[in-house]
This record gives structure tokens, sequence and C-alpha cells, in this order.
């Protein structure tokens, strides 16, 4: 059931509508959906892990003092999300589960219908919000891949934001401006990917690309685990060498293989990152014109 824009409907409260200090929290139970608190922007319950009721949860959390620093509003409930949903939750008194139900989607409207300046700042999120690729710094220079044309073995058609239509064929990382061959999926978008060859995420420029990687490699997912684990998980045996790409980078770094992120020196982060770019394959390639710019100059 879907909000009618012009009626507010009537909230089913399962506890105090104010938690107060020692009040048992709230479990979130099949209700109704809060109301829409006044102005542009309201939250509803989401249906499933992802979409765009999921995004306007995490635009309300990030509007609220919730931070997503990793994702963003990806539109996923992955587990930054979740995090975040549970620190509303206990900050609020709700069970703290990490599930965005009825009862803590009636108190972030509440919230928001508290704090109106918050809320008419913010925008219904749409499908195509979602699909957009997310600018980040660096992403309109000159020469940045604006767009994935198509992809196939050995190559990458991309049009860059210059109007240029280019064929960037040999290894795939480099072709791609992905150094460390992050997947697309919510985080690589939330790092300014803009498409896919298929499988992997494709960036603006090689700047942007090496930059999500150092964000994944040292952020939240990471940062605590050993280098033999932090391996393992990102680029897990079914497919790669462990044990070969754990030794090239304990080589590159002088550390050992349980020596924690988190624990590396500035030096050996460096040594790091450019040791799975090795890894991974990064070669510089070619660059093949498909269409003349349709840009003019003045």
């Amino acid at each position: 059931m879907r909000f009618n824009e012009f009626k507010i409907q009537e909230t089913i409260t399962l506890g105090p509508k104010d938690a107060s200090a020692g009040a048992p929290p709230t479990k979130d139970k099949p209700v109704m959906r809060a109301f829409r608190p006044d102005g542009t922007f309201y939250v509803e319950v989401p249906t499933s892990r992802k979409g765009t009721a999921i995004a306007d949860v995490q635009k309300a959390l990030i509007a609220l003092g919730y931070p997503l620093p990793s994702y963003g509003v990806d539109g996923q409930r992955g587990p930054e999300t979740t995090a975040a949903v549970k620190k509303f939750q206990a900050d609020n008194g709700l069970t703290a589960d990490g599930d965005p139900g009825p009862n803590t989607v009636a108190k972030i409207n509440d919230v928001l219908k508290a704090k109106p300046d918050v809320a008419k700042k913010l925008n219904k999120t749409t499908p195509a919000e979602l699909d957009a690729p997310k600018p980040v710094a660096g992403s309109d220079t000159t020469g940045a891949i604006k767009k994935v044309i198509k992809a196939g073995d050995g190559f990458t058609d991309v049009e860059t934001v210059d109007g240029d239509q280019l064929r960037r064929s040999g290894a795939r990382n480099w072709r791609n401006n992905n150094p460390g061959n992050l997947e697309y999926g919510g985080f690589a978008k939330a790092k300014g990917a803009v498409g896919t060859d298929g499988r992997f995420a494709v960036f603006p420029t090689l700047e942007i690309g090496a930059k999500a990687k150092e964000d994944l490699v040292f952020g939240n997912n990471y940062i605590n685990l050993s280098i033999r684990n932090a391996i393992a998980k990102y680029a897990p045996e079914k497919e790669n060498d462990v044990n070969m790409y754990v030794g090239r980078i304990v080589q590159a770094t002088r550390a050992t293989p349980d020596t924690v992120l988190k624990d590396l020196t500035p030096e050996q982060r460096t040594a790091m990152m450019n040791t799975i770019s090795q890894v991974e394959g990064f070669k510089p390639g070619k660059v093949v014109a498909l269409a003349p710019s349709t840009t003019t100059t003045a």
C-alpha cells in the first residue's frame, strides 16, 4: 500500500511515542505505515532489501546525523545501512535489530516532522536517480569516461565527457580505470563508477578508480583484518592464488601475513595498493577513436 500524496495516515503505536531512559524498547511488528511528515519528503516502509524505499531511509538517516560514508545513498540495505538503522533505533527506544520496519519508519517520520527544515531539503528517490552515476571529484575532467557504450573480450567502448567515443583495449583493470578490479555494485557506484563491463566497474579516471580501491581495502570491512584474511576476502580462492597474492604483498610491504591492515604505515599502504594493481594484471593498453568529438570550441 502506498501513501495517497494528499492524505496523512494514522500510525498505530506499539510503545511509548517518546522513549525515555529505562523504557522498554519497542519491537517492529506489521502495523500501518507512519504518517507523512509536513513537507515534501517522507519515508515508507521498504518491502525489499533494495530499491527507492531503502534509498529514502538512507537519505533520512544521513540527514538526521547517521552517516553512510562508504556507500551513501545506494538503495541497498547492506551492513553499513543496517548499522546506521541500529544506531537510530537504539537512540530512539526501539529494538536495535537493523530492520527499517513500520515502527522504525514511524519514528524516522516523527523526527523528520519535528525538524521541518531538515525534511524540506530532501526529495523522494526515483529509479533513475539510483541508476545514475554518483559524481565525484575529478569525474568531469577532460578525457574522463562519462558512460560505457559496450564491452567485450579485451575491450571496453566508452564515451568521454568531451563527447569522444573510444575503444580501450588491453588489461581489464587498465581499460576500466579500475586497478583493483572492483565489481560493479553499490560501493563502486558510490565511489563514482559510471558503468560496468558486465561484471567489473568502469570509473571515470584511473585516479578515481585507485581511490575507490583504497577506500575499500582500508575501509570498515577490511581495516581490522590481517593481510592474509583481507586478501582471502578481496580475492577469493576460487578465482585466485591467495597464497601467491599474500606473498607478493608481504614482500612489498615487509610486513607479515598476520599484520593487521590498520597497523600498516602510509608507505606500506601505498606498497600494498601498488601490489594489488600488479597482481590484478595492470598494464597500459591502447585507445582508438570510434567517432570524432561532437563538441565544438569557440
